[in-house]
């Protein structure tokens, strides 16, 4: 027998209706868990999807940042890597990761401009050390002690690393111990920095066996282009403009992201709401 039938005047009876108000928390529940599944789903059109090289032990992923195609191979990657659209001031791809935190992001800052989450002085040819001096001052403020890193080949470049563990906000408002390795060059009219994160465990540091051989893996990493000469996306208008000089860390870059998806899901939580509100008035009036 159906739970919800239609009287013979073709109106809902007013028991009918009192069933069906006193169902609809449970219809609104199923919306809202729908509405988070499709949230926890989905990937916009700038999700960028990696692959496993069985034979290498690598993973592999290719995108397009500034108009440059990136090829990135990586003993380490967390996640899809998301890029900034065309045009967008912060040039940056990210893979991101959270519970336990974790990072593989890559900034392009075109000569000429700055970045508004890197911060840092206008990048020119001869500006990297200017970057990387930044970063060791950065991370000694935050309480590490830069060391050296891996050496990653990035664009042909023997690029060596710098290694430190900081304490970061990351999820929460307690700090967590983390280590983060920062590589810079220069490369096609623009400064690189590619950045490498990660929480540490409890009772984890830089020395802890396990942590000392995941950072020395890093050495695989390698990013090439075949056009590195491509010209920028980013407006003449701002070149040179003024940043905030958001504090780099985990995470940089790859953060909140309205996708298409999410907003399908956003949509759904509103009609979920919506039944809720309008279920709550149509009991009180049948009471």
């Amino acid at each position: 027998m159906p739970k919800f039938v239609i009287s013979s005047s073709g109106t809902p009876c007013s028991r009918c209706l009192k069933r069906l108000s006193s169902a609809l928390p449970y219809i609104v529940s199923t919306w809202l868990v729908l509405a988070i599944i499709a949230t926890l789903l989905t990937t916009d059109n700038q999700a960028i999807a990696s692959s496993f090289n069985a034979n290498a032990g690598l993973q592999e992923a290719a995108f397009t940042l500034d108009n440059v195609p990136i090829h990135v191979y990586t003993p380490f990657l967390p996640d899809k890597f998301y890029t900034s659209d065309p045009g967008e001031f912060d040039q940056a791809a990210g893979a991101n990761r959270t519970f336990p935190s974790e990072e593989f992001t890559i900034a392009a800052i075109p000569f000429g401009y700055t970045s508004p989450v890197e911060g840092g002085p206008v990048a020119q040819a001869g500006s990297a050390g200017i970057y990387r001096a930044m970063y060791r001052d950065l991370r000694i403020k935050q309480g590490g002690k830069p060391r050296t890193g891996p050496a990653a080949t990035l664009f042909g470049q023997q690029v060596i690393g710098q290694v430190s563990q900081v304490s970061l906000f990351l999820e929460s408002a307690v700090l967590k111990p983390t280590w983060i390795v920062e590589w810079v060059t220069e490369a096609g009219s623009r400064i690189w920095i590619v950045r490498v994160g990660k929480e540490l465990a409890r009772g984890e540091n830089l020395d802890t066996p396990s942590v000392a051989t995941f950072l020395n893996s890093l050495k695989e990493i390698t990013i090439t282009s075949d056009a590195l000469d491509n010209p920028t996306t980013l407006s003449p208008n701002l070149r040179g403009a003024p940043t905030g000089g958001m504090t780099p860390g985990m995470p940089a870059t790859g953060s909140a992201q309205l996708t298409g998806g999410a907003l399908v899901a956003l949509l759904i939580a509103s009609v979920g709401v919506t039944l809720c509100l309008g279920g709550m008035v149509l009991r009180r009036s049948l009471r």
